[in-house]
């Protein structure tokens, strides 16, 4: 009986320590899901009873203490200026919140903020105290920065404060952890925050503006690369409520041959931006309305060459009525009748032919028109253009007037440029042409083209000793259908317009020098890389309708008898 007894009591013990046991394992896997670290420590010799990962539990024996686990010290931590939670809890009895310091074994400190709980035995005495921690150095760096940047700035001069306080533009720093520490105090003036609430919530500021992106973007780049990045747009809110935009320029700074962090300075274009929004819709509603224009242009120019053929034609039927007439009549009723002669064979012709030159000028006005109204409605194929060929191949087919006019023409070594080669072409061709239409033929016609570069255009001169251009006159020389003076010289008076057209569409310049009797110099300044993106779509406009008739009117083959 008493052996049954024995047994039992064993067996009693038994369950009663693995239900324990079943207890700490069950606790202990609680306690390790925690993600920060976690302690029970006996209060009367600081020895870790239990602790989780977070805790780096895997360096826990049985004797290990709290203060060399976490400190690796040899003696309790609590001293002036770092206090101890379990060493506060025994004086007070009260759960407790301190910030407190951890070093692991190479020295390393994290700031941590750590509440601690006292676990009382039943006499009321305390015998544990739990602790868990919370890992604060990002933050703590982040406060100590603040506090030296603003230790900094008051230690500014008087000259270095007065510049940063008048600054239109704000200048900013932050570290390799995007940790924002500095900013000058143009800052409140631009946005409404002082330099302390944007140090502290700077990124609450920012609005849902997918372009905000960039920031993080061109930020993780410039940390990576090491290299100054591309400024970008970055829109915020102001302490008002409005949206600001501001444009950023970053370039990374550097310490001990390593990236430490951003310098950058922002300012304001929120007005600029506007504006341009402004200008963009703006220049598309002239596009629009210069497109209208063109159409109607183009339309009106074909429409009134139909009536134009109409004359010619009935005109050619009235001089074919002529000669029959003519024929039918003979020669003696002609001669008895000298008024009747008149009228067939002088009269009739001479008004027929007037009309039909009539006719012909009109017809080539507005040949001109539609040609000037067709160079906004085609695309541009830009390429990079070797003006040296495309000059000999011009003079090369101008070589029978050349001949014809004994001028001489010099090609200088010229730069390229970039633009559209058939109409490049078509200006340099005009200006040629026209330098020897109104040669002085008093002396030899000399024609050079001569080019350099400045800056980011090409500059060609094209010069002649033909009879110059009056100063009222250069004034209207690329008006449509101007002619020079009363010289007669073959043409529609369109070759300046067109150039000018043309020069302009390519983001260029045509300008025109000249003195009376001793030549003129015409100066165009062309690009020398690819346009804008901008200019180009200023460009991109509706190709000439297809099927439109653009055959020559020609005069009444009408010979007199």
């Amino acid at each position: 009986m008493n052996k049954l007894t024995n047994d039992e009591n064993s067996g009693n013990v038994l369950s009663r320590q693995q239900n324990t046991n079943s207890q700490d394992d069950l606790l202990q896997f609680v306690i390790d899901a925690i993600d920060h670290p976690f302690y029970i420590i006996d209060a009367n010799n600081y020895a870790v009873i239990m602790a989780n990962k977070m805790a780096n539990k895997a360096r826990l024996t049985k004797n290990t203490t709290c203060f060399a686990m976490r400190h690796q010290s040899d003696h309790p931590c609590h001293k002036e200026g770092h206090p101890c939670p379990l060493h506060i809890i025994k004086q007070t009895g009260k759960a407790v919140q301190v910030e407190h310091v951890y070093c692991d074994k190479k020295g390393s400190k994290r700031y941590m903020k750590v509440y601690g709980y006292p676990i009382f035995d039943k006499n009321g005495k305390i015998k544990q105290v739990i602790e868990h921690a919370f890992d604060i150095t990002e933050a703590k760096k982040s406060e100590q920065l603040l506090q030296s940047t603003l230790e900094k700035y008051s230690d500014l001069n008087d000259e270095q404060s007065f510049i940063l306080e008048n600054m239109s533009d704000f200048v900013y720093r932050h570290d390799a952890q995007g940790v924002l520490y500095y900013l000058s105090p143009t800052i409140e003036r631009i946005t409404g925050y002082t330099v302390k609430e944007w140090l502290k919530h700077y990124s609450t500021y920012m609005t849902d503006n997918p372009i905000n992106q960039k920031v993080y973007e061109t930020t993780e780049r410039a940390m990576k690369t090491g290299k100054k990045m591309p400024p970008y747009l970055v829109e915020i809110y102001h302490k008002d409520g409005r949206r600001l935009m501001l444009e950023v320029n970053e370039r990374p700074f550097f310490e001990g041959g390593k990236v430490a962090g951003i310098i950058g300075v922002g300012r304001d274009v929120t007005t600029r931006q506007r504006e341009e929004a402004e200008r963009e819709r703006l220049t598309r509603a002239i596009q629009q309305k210069n497109n209208e224009l063109e159409e109607i242009v183009f339309a009106t120019s074909h429409d009134l060459r139909s009536p134009l053929l109409n004359i010619q034609g009935f005109t050619a039927e009235l001089c074919h009525s002529c000669v029959q007439l003519r024929e039918q009549i003979s020669g003696e009723i002609l001669k008895d009748n000298l008024n009747l002669k008149t009228i067939l064979e002088e009269e009739i012709p001479e008004a027929s032919n007037y009309i039909l030159a009539g006719v012909e000028k009109m017809d080539k006005l507005l040949r001109g028109i539609v040609r000037i109204s067709r160079l906004g409605r085609v695309d541009l194929n830009l390429e990079q253009l070797d003006m040296n060929q495309m000059l000999e191949d011009i003079t090369r087919t101008m070589e029978f007037q050349l001949q014809q006019t004994g001028a001489q023409v010099e090609i200088d070594d010229l730069p390229d440029c970039y633009g559209d080669a058939e109409q490049i072409n078509q200006v340099f061709t005009n200006l040629l042409d026209n330098a020897l239409k109104y040669l002085d033929r008093s002396r030899q016609g000399q024609i050079s083209v001569v080019g350099e570069i400045q800056d980011d255009k090409a500059i060609y001169r094209v010069r002649d000793n033909g009879i110059g251009i009056s100063e009222v006159q250069k004034d209207k020389i690329f008006e449509m259908f101007s002619r020079l003076g009363n010289v007669d010289v073959k043409g529609e008076g369109l070759g300046l317009t067109i150039s000018q057209r043309i020069i302009q569409r390519h983001q260029g310049e045509i300008q025109v020098e000249s003195t009376v009797g001793r030549g003129s110099e015409f100066i165009v300044l062309l690009p020398i890389s690819s346009l804008t993106s901008y200019q180009l779509s200023l460009d991109r406009i509706r190709h000439m309708p297809s099927g439109q008739v653009d055959a020559p009117v020609g005069r009444c083959g009408f010979r007199k008898h």
